[in-house]
């Protein structure tokens, strides 16, 4: 049996099925996706790049007016630059049906940051095998698809979600790739990381205000450290002025005063210290029996690619109180600026970043524990290899994915709004995403046809997945107007 666990073979077999698992599960959101399809912000921020495109079919003057509305946004509502030029860019201004590439663009993004920032970590720094760190890379990350909150806001409504989910993956390349910079000791590789790290840098910072925070604080941490432990970081320091710099820009902008103007504002003092509360509340939500299996699972890889590496995994207490503190301080700007803990596409990242810390100090933990047995009880170490040796990880495996198996069954009342994959077969098996479909394409008909001022029907079907937002029956609403100029109409009414 030992014999067989040492066999590497095994972990690859694994790797092979936790990575299937996260391609069946992602198959199903990309199907839906097909029946996704503009709204809202949507058609604001793409609606001089959509104009310009329709007429010239230019790219360089598409690409001029996603810089425009650059500064159109930042004058006149809010200062995240980066996130206004990427929304200018939805895949609704080339075509209608250019628009399922929305999930394959917001799914492909959280796949790739956690798999490079696993990659990062696992096989570069603690030299783990790259069939560990495909296993726990799948695994997290189907957990992060399937579990988010809002998968409207994660996946099918490109604005909102670009804004948060696209950005949020560019903060864990970041933190990737800063990371990379102290593993790697190639001159010209540190040179491209660094490059790398000033772009992901600019639009981190330019990003939502809780990202930027998080970057922000993330850059100070590490270039802080880098000097406490009396080394060189003229490789971080860098990144970490342009973010500075960026970030002090979005801030200032004069579009945040006006917004602001819709809110009410409380005091610093008072974000931050609810900030803690708002930290501790949703991470106790989030700590849910799926979860706990999860880490069960995922405890005999974490265990593997931590046991012997020379990494010292000091102070793990301190870790995990900077991980309730970087959870907490994404509140921040939103108490601030609003006085709430913001809607749902913000707690859609900070439950992302929630799963990632919590995998973290996990992994750290042991890697901890295996230092210490490794140090300072030698003896209790060999007879923990000796029982774990024991372990047949297959039925290990087995074991803990039939128990998380029940745990879903169980709750069969609450598959529907848990998971987003049940989600998405739900929808499409009752016909409800191709209904709302229907609707929306009927709706086209009469956007696109003449007249300068038209009357749309409400939507029947609004599925969970896919229906976000809508026209109103007031023509001046902001919601109305922007559909209007989108399909060169002067007013658009909604049937009462």
């Amino acid at each position: 049996m030992r014999k067989f666990l040492n066999n590497q073979n095994t972990y690859k077999v694994i790797a092979a099925g936790a990575l299937a698992l996260l391609i069946l599960g992602i198959i199903p959101l990309i199907y839906i996706g097909r029946y996704a399809h503009p709204c809202a912000d949507d058609f604001t921020y793409g609606m001089y790049t959509h104009a310009v495109w329709e007429a010239t079919g230019s790219l360089r003057q598409t690409l001029y007016w996603a810089f425009r509305q650059i500064k159109i946004s930042y004058d006149t509502w809010q200062g995240t630059f980066s996130s206004a030029f990427l929304m200018a860019l939805s895949p609704a201004i080339w075509g209608e049906n250019c628009y399922i590439w929305s999930p394959v663009i917001l799914i492909g993004m959280l796949v790739f940051a956690h798999f490079t920032f696993g990659y990062v970590v696992l096989v570069k720094l603690l030299k783990a095998p790259k069939s560990i760190w495909l296993i726990i890379s799948s695994l997290i990350t189907f957990l992060m698809i399937e579990s988010v909150p809002s998968p409207v806001n994660a996946y099918y409504w490109y604005n909102g979600a670009v804004h948060y989910n696209f950005m949020h993956g560019c903060a864990v390349l970041l933190f990737a790739v800063m990371i990379y910079i102290e593993v790697s000791k190639k001159r010209a590789v540190n040179v491209w990381l660094c490059l790398a790290a000033c772009l992901l840098s600019v639009l981190c910072a330019g990003a939502n205000y809780s990202t930027g925070l998080l970057g922000l604080l993330g850059l100070t941490f590490l270039v802080v450290l880098k000097w406490f432990l009396g080394q060189k970081s003229a490789w971080k320091l860098l990144p970490w002025s342009i973010y500075a710099f960026s970030f002090f820009m979005s801030v200032i902008a004069p579009g945040n005063n006006i917004r602001q103007e819709n809110f009410s504002k409380t005091t610093p003092f008072k974000a931050v210290t609810d900030s803690f509360i708002q930290g501790v509340h949703w991470s106790r939500h989030w700590f849910t029996l799926q979860v706990f299996l999860f880490m069960l699972l995922l405890a005999p890889f974490l265990w593997k690619a931590v046991k012997e590496t020379k990494f010292a995994f000091p102070v793990p207490v301190v870790v995990t109180l900077l991980s309730i503190c970087s959870i907490s301080s994404m509140f921040t700007p939103s108490l601030y600026a609003m006085g709430g803990s913001g809607p749902d596409r913000l707690i859609n990242i900070i439950k992302l970043w929630f799963l990632l810390l919590l995998f973290v100090n996990e992994g750290y933990w042991l890697g901890y524990v295996a230092r210490w047995l490794k140090d300072g009880a030698p003896a209790r170490a060999l007879r923990l290899k000796e029982h774990v040796g024991r372990i047949d990880v297959r039925f290990y495996t087995a074991m803990i994915l039939a128990l998380l198996f029940l745990s879903f069954v169980i709750k069969v009342e609450d598959r529907l709004y848990d998971y987003s994959s049940y989600g998405a077969y739900v929808s499409l098996k009752a016909g409800e995403a191709q209904a709302f479909d229907r609707e929306y394409r009927e709706r086209l008909e009469i956007l696109n046809g003449p007249g300068d001022e038209v009357t749309v029907k409400a939507f029947k079907v609004k599925p969970w997945l896919l229906f976000f937002d809508d026209v109103r029956e007031d023509s001046y609403n902001w919601r109305n107007a922007s559909v209007a100029a989108w399909y060169g109409k002067m007013r658009v009414y909604l049937e009462e």
